[in-house]
């Protein structure tokens, strides 16, 4: 079960450092101080929650604290202009 969670930090940790590289690239342009602050709290909220399930602690809470950041900021990308 360790590895297969493991294997997961790492899958995620493919995630994050995409979604860090879209949000560096969404910074070249203007963007408002709460879509910044939403995409600056989203990425190290997913990259607090794939270093607790690469530590195999708080595995729930981790998942949960993922997959709301994520999709947090996806709203936040598509709903912005």
């Amino acid at each position: 079960m360790a590895r297969l969670l493991r294997g997961m930090a790492l899958i995620k940790s493919t995630i994050v450092l995409g979604a860090v590289g879209a949000v560096f690239w969404r910074f070249g342009f203007a963007t408002s101080r709460p879509a910044a602050a939403v995409y600056v709290v989203g990425c190290g909220a997913l990259a607090g929650s794939t270093m607790l399930i690469w530590q195999l602690t708080l595995i729930p809470l981790a998942a949960v604290l993922f997959h709301l950041s994520a999709v947090c900021m996806l709203l936040v990308g598509w709903r912005e202009r």
